[in-house]
């Protein structure tokens, strides 16, 4: 990778212009709080069943989308972040934040190892940033 397309990934990331929203309650209330603090740039949620949220147009997937987000929040099980993050690369989308809402229920170590560190490195070797 070149030093010019490094800070290119990094400006998206610090300084987005649009952000993706993946999932359901976590993801509205990621949609609420852009809106309260005041996020400057487009505001994308995307759900399979919602029409809006937070008052919010809301895309039906990834192909829906006006244009390669330059982050995105994902609120969704392990699997379906593992398809998201792969879709976000083949489009160009930008790193962002994967939170896999069932890796909450993880009990054991070994439980843990097999259910989340699997699906993390997955995302980690499509090349996007995954903070959990």
């Amino acid at each position: 990778m070149h030093a010019e397309q490094s800070a290119l990934d990094l400006e998206r990331l610090f300084r987005p212009k649009t952000v993706a929203v993946f999932g359901g309650r976590e993801a509205a209330e990621v949609v609420r709080q852009c809106i309260r603090l005041g996020f400057p740039g487009e505001i994308w949620p995307v759900h399979p069943r919602h029409n809006k949220v937070a008052g919010r147009r809301c895309y039906r997937d990834i192909s829906e989308l006006p244009g390669a987000p330059d982050v995105s929040f994902i609120g969704v099980n392990r699997w379906q972040t593992i398809e998201i993050v792969a879709e976000l690369r083949r489009i160009d989308g930008g790193g962002g934040s994967a939170t896999p809402q069932d890796s909450v229920k993880v009990r054991t170590v070994n439980s843990f190892r097999q259910n989340w560190f699997r699906p993390l490195a997955i995302c980690r070797s499509l090349g996007r940033i995954v903070m959990a």
